[in-house]
């Protein structure tokens, strides 16, 4: 995709400062969303895109835009580091002016849902690719509701609650309200919305009720955030799919769940969100342990995966749901810091060895011989592989590599070992079981830090217990995390 971006426009690089919010501030601001309506003179050229727009009550606007082509081009614009600029009633312009370029964005709330956008070209014509003008009609979508501070909010349940979203000006640290007051009515804020601070260096730091509000995926993806490490949050659970993979049930004997916030599934498949459905703990009638024949018996707690079922039948292609087991999480573990669809599809893909190259470095790094190997998931929209290596046993020691792997390179290694059991003989040693963490785990997911460094999310499938672990990469090192060191902020 070819992106281009003004030099004035940094959606991204905000001006530094705290904007905090009240407990209950007043979102009774002009402007909102608003989405470019379409115009079928435009054919293969056709655009879309959408405009945020926030006045602050005082004379000043802020905006920032966005617009995709057909072929994948896009174009954005907005206000310069995050600034207010000067505004005459509904009316904002824009000028970029150089020794080669004088242009004009001008916008017009012509009405409080319609948004008018003209252009005007001086020297140096267009300052975005051929083709791509930001001129047009834009509509307002309804859901989006700004406030003079420059918050977007975006209502959720049935608009009987808010979320803080993306199209705001956001910058420093973000106090997210409990609640805000929309024509007189003061609704919850539910949490933050999927992407909110995408993208933001400028968010340094978000405050939030982590007890009440939930954090959707990719919150704050290459944000300003830090990773915070020492949670102290509890293990995520599992979660089995019927045999249509119509329902998921996940069985707790206790467990705390919120009813109206989805919970994300993530596997080795795909990622998606689940919505609670029925809980089946007090039904005596219903069934105890994981059948993967009877799912759509078992007593526990039910999720519907709402997701089109052409998409869901890709997610599990070859798959037989006894096959599938996920790892189920909550709103504030799921913003993952990027995520394309991990691992190998089973259809038409046999078991692969890692490459002679990759071999060769495991023994090197390791002093001893490679028996076997396999790629265990890849990341199938970026470059990155991660492997399993066993290496030949020595003085009674078995040992098992696992690795991460980019452009064919080794980057990152995690070495197990344990006394080899004499029943194995001089044999494979993968069935060797040590406190949940030896063998051929199944790799259920992979996130990546704000520095490009890659977390693996492994389990063993024994779905009677508990056998789910992390290891996070340090230097050339993956190193294995505990159950307190789940993310907070996640991305």
């Amino acid at each position: 995709m070819k992106i281009f971006r003004m030099m004035t426009l940094a959606l991204s690089l905000f001006a530094a400062g705290v904007f905090a919010l009240q407990a209950q501030p007043n979102v009774e601001a002009a402007g909102g969303v608003f989405r470019k309506v379409a115009d079928p003179e435009e054919g293969e050229q056709a655009r879309s895109g959408q405009i945020s727009v926030i006045f602050d009550g005082s004379g000043n606007v802020w905006f920032e835009i966005k617009l995709d082509r057909a072929d994948g081009v896009t174009a954005q614009f907005g206000t310069e580091n995050g600034e207010w600029i000067p505004a005459e009633g509904s009316r904002f312009r824009r000028s970029l002016r150089s020794d080669v370029l004088d242009y004009t964005f001008e916008a017009n709330l012509v009405s409080a849902d319609k948004l008018v956008i003209t252009e005007n070209f001086g020297a140096g014509g267009s300052p975005f690719e051929k083709g791509m003008t930001l001129m047009g009609e834009y509509e307002r979508l309804g859901a989006y509701v700004p406030d003079t501070k420059g918050f977007m909010y975006r209502y959720v349940s049935e608009a009987t609650e808010l979320e803080l979203c993306a199209g705001g000006r956001y910058a420093g640290t973000i106090q997210v309200p409990e609640t805000v007051s929309v024509q007189g009515k003061d609704l919850r804020v539910a949490g933050i919305a999927e992407k909110a601070f995408w993208g933001n260096k400028a968010v340094t730091d978000v405050v939030w009720d982590h007890g009440t509000q939930y954090v959707g995926p990719s919150a704050f993806y290459r944000s300003g955030m830090h990773y915070y490490w020492e949670s102290g949050y509890s293990l995520p659970g599992y979660i089995y799919p019927s045999n249509d993979f119509m329902l998921f049930v996940r069985q707790e004997e206790v467990y705390d769940w919120d009813q109206n916030t989805p919970l994300w599934m993530f596997f080795k498949h795909n990622y998606a969100p689940l919505t609670f459905i029925k809980d089946r703990l007090k039904d005596e009638s219903a069934r105890w342990g994981y059948n993967p024949m009877l799912a759509d018996q078992m007593q526990g707690v039910y999720y519907e995966m709402r997701v089109p079922s052409a998409v869901k039948k890709d997610m599990f292609r070859g798959y037989e749901a006894f096959e599938v087991i996920g790892l189920v999480m909550g709103g504030r573990f799921a913003a993952f810091h990027r995520f394309p669809p991990f691992s190998r599809w089973k259809g038409g893909e046999k078991e692969q060895q890692m490459s002679a190259s990759l071999v060769k470095a495991v023994e090197t790094r390791y002093g001893r011989k490679v028996f076997q190997s396999r790629y265990i998931g890849h990341l199938r929209e970026e470059d990155g592989r991660v492997g399993i290596f066993e290496l030949e046993p020595k003085d009674g020691e078995a040992m098992i590599v696992i690795a991460w792997t980019q452009g064919g390179k080794l980057k990152a290694t995690y070495v197990k070992t344990t006394e080899l059991d004499p029943s194995y003989g001089e044999g494979s040693t993968w069935n060797v079981d040590d406190d949940g963490t030896y063998g051929i785990p199944d790799l259920l997911c992979v996130a990546f830090d704000l520095h490009d460094n890659v977390i693996l999310w492994f389990n063993h499938g024994a779905p009677e217990s508990k056998n789910l672990f992390g290891l996070r990469q340090q230097g050339d090192q993956l190193q294995p995390f505990s159950e307190e060191q789940w993310y907070v902020y996640v991305d």
